[in-house]
């Protein structure tokens, strides 16, 4: 009996700091970068596999939070709603959880892009698009525009949507959206995705009939610094506006044509697409989809003259398809890395 009971008291001193571990919780403080101040009095969420929730607290007068977790915390996301914004953070060192948030508004003036591409293609029997665009938010002090109305689709007439996806500053990689039809305006959608301080990426795809020729109409959702139009060299392209474009040689197979104003807004001058071309190899294709169903969550260019000739860096900057995606993104994880570093230096 002595015996047995010297080894269950061996298994319970050594067991002990397991079963502590396991049940030790995931604290952290959240931090209101509009104010400087702590986020008091919001939700958090922790999320498992799935996106699963499975514990909710709320923040207390210091921002500070406690949630029970498992060892598996590798595993966790938690959530934070912030007036209506959900900020999500993975769990990797729980004993250094900081999570950072934004007051959200309405409407942010003057929020723009950087760059926007129309990527065409056409195998005789249908055409398909693809537009992308990089959108910054750079207000002062940072905030967060949260509309439901945040991205405008407006698809060609007989344009069937194929896919939304976006990319937030801080997340890893990008994700499918729905698109909410807006009622009585066919093939106008919106996006409910909001826009965090830093750079949010864009993009959808659609395809329509095509026959010998079509007539595009591009309508960006914010101004854009730059914007191309990107098809193989082997159709034509013709805009309703010759001044309104301006060819800028041929890359990988594709030609760029460039907007000439120096900054696109609303919808660009119309242009004609006619002939055969297929987008280059390596260049995901556009998987014929129906249109998502709805989310359901709470100017025209002025003439301007041509610019010289766009410079060798500017054509590479304007690539379509995984090579401007590609560039944008890791800017944007640069950029962010640096904010996160200088955040860290004022603490």
């Amino acid at each position: 009996m002595n015996f047995c009971l010297r080894v269950a008291i061996l298994f319970l001193t050594c067991a002990g700091p397991l079963f502590l571990y396991a049940e030790e919780p995931i604290k952290g403080k959240v931090l209101n970068q509009t104010t400087g101040h702590p986020a008091a009095g919001d939700q958090v969420m922790l999320l498992g596999e799935g996106i699963k929730e499975e514990a909710r607290t709320t923040t207390d007068s210091e921002g500070s939070f406690v949630l029970p977790a498992t060892s598996n915390q590798s595993h966790y996301v938690i959530r934070v709603l912030h007036q209506g914004v959900a900020y999500d953070q993975a769990v990797r060192n729980p004993a250094q959880l900081q999570i950072r948030l934004f007051d959200a508004v309405a409407k942010i003036p003057g929020l723009k892009g950087k760059m926007g591409i129309a990527q065409v293609g056409s195998d005789g029997k249908t055409v398909t698009v693809r537009e992308m665009y990089s959108v910054t938010n750079a207000s002062t002090p940072p905030v967060t525009q949260a509309s439901s109305h945040n991205f405008e689709i407006t698809l060609p007439g007989q344009a069937i949507l194929d896919s939304v996806e976006l990319r937030g500053p801080s997340d890893p990689s990008f994700e499918k959206f729905p698109a909410s039809p807006v009622q009585g305006h066919n093939g106008q959608y919106t996006v409910d995705f909001p826009i965090r301080p830093g750079d949010t990426l864009f993009k959808f795809a659609y395809h329509m009939p095509y026959q010998d020729a079509v007539t595009l109409h591009v309508r960006v959702p914010y101004p854009i610094e730059k914007f191309a139009v990107a098809h193989p060299a082997s159709l034509s392209f013709k805009s309703s506006k010759p001044s309104g474009f301006m060819n800028a040689g041929i890359v990988n197979g594709l030609a760029i044509e460039q907007a000439t104003a120096k900054l696109v807004t609303g919808e660009l001058p119309a242009f004609q697409i006619s002939g055969v071309g297929v987008t280059e190899p390596g260049t995901p294709a556009v998987s014929a989809a129906p249109a998502p169903v709805a989310h359901q969550t709470r100017e025209t260019p002025k003439p301007v003259s041509p610019p010289a000739a766009p410079s060798r860096q500017e054509i590479w900057i304007m690539l379509p398809g995984i090579t401007i995606m590609a560039m944008l993104i890791v800017g944007m994880v640069l950029r962010t890395r640096r904010r996160a570093r200088a955040a860290q230096g004022q603490q």
